[in-house]
């Protein structure tokens, strides 16, 4: 049984000074016996709002868990291990576009993750590729968060300056993060995958390229590379190279037993029209980001209360 309400659902779409449909519907939803179920009405300034007929957006004292794992600049995980970020702020905006006032937002290595989700311990997890195991266990909305493409870090004196083909990277032995999203081109190519556990595997894996220990290390987000490199200090050491695929989504994902209720609203959300493109929000945050050279450890600027980041 969810958490969270899912009853035939109250649709309002206000926009600004054009005309928009208020549907009606529902077992509670009281109507004139004269009045049709589809009435025309003009109304400015309002933003879209979703109610839900018979019951409230989210039960008293019930807290939706949001799961995140640490891939900068999206997600940070300061010294408090509080998650903060552009894909924590952006979807902080969404949830409450969603009507949700009550949520925490917690960081777990992506083992951790993937198996809280799959257990009801974490009700939403962000950032995640479909695949074929994935989607067995959890839902997919219909729409992404993010369309991230992939790619590989090389040392400087790497021989290898851009990728025509998988078999250029034949031999490579390529660190990649245990359980984490790893592109089909790599994985169906039988290439040498130098796995990590644990924390911090972006940072640690660009250790592990500099000291020899493997000869690229891979994300499915070259966007992460770019930014820990930068963090870093290390553009004069390390090459970024694009893989030859096309962009994979990223998406929030949600568990079984909360999905039914909350994906509609969140498709609402999404396609609102009253919130940033995630792409232009995260160029706009990196830029900030990277002018603030203790970015990655400073703690979320929001309260450890509603809607915070405990």
């Amino acid at each position: 049984m969810s958490r969270f309400c899912h009853s035939e659902p109250l649709f309002i779409a206000y926009t600004s000074g054009i005309n928009a449909d208020v549907l009606t519907e529902g077992p509670h939803t009281t109507m004139p016996r004269h009045k049709p179920n589809i009435y025309r009405c003009r109304l400015s300034g309002l933003l879209i709002v979703l109610a839900l007929a018979g019951c409230s957006l989210q039960s008293q004292g019930d807290i939706l868990r949001i799961g995140t794992f640490a891939a900068e600049p999206h997600v940070f995980v300061g010294r408090d291990q509080r998650p903060s970020g552009a894909g924590v702020e952006y979807f902080r905006m969404v949830l409450q576009r969603m009507g949700m006032e009550d949520f925490v937002f917690r960081d777990y290595p992506i083992s951790r993750l993937l198996h809280s989700l799959e257990h009801g311990e974490v009700d939403i997890a962000l950032f995640l590729a479909r695949t074929p195991e994935r989607a067995r266990k959890f839902q997919y909305p219909k729409t992404s968060l993010y369309a991230a493409q992939a790619g590989i870090a090389v040392r400087d004196e790497s021989p290898l300056s851009r990728i025509e083909s998988i078999a250029d990277l034949a031999g490579f032995r390529i660190g990649v993060w245990q359980d984490a999203y790893v592109s089909p081109i790599l994985a169906h190519h039988g290439l040498i995958q130098s796995p990590i556990t644990g924390g911090n595997s972006v940072e640690r894996n660009l250790r592990r390229l500099l000291t020899n220990r493997i000869d690229a290390t891979y994300n499915p987000d070259i966007e992460v590379l770019r930014f820990k490199v930068h963090q870093l200090g290390l553009e004069d050491q390390i090459r970024l190279l694009p893989l030859p695929e096309p962009p994979t989504q990223a998406y929030p994902v949600f568990s079984k037993a909360v999905a039914a209720a909350l994906i509609p609203r969140y498709e609402l959300a999404i396609r609102s029209g009253q919130l940033p493109d995630y792409r232009s929000f995260l160029d706009r945050y990196t830029r900030e980001a990277t002018h603030a050279p203790q970015a990655a450890t400073k703690p979320s600027r929001y309260p450890c209360q509603r809607g915070s980041t405990c």
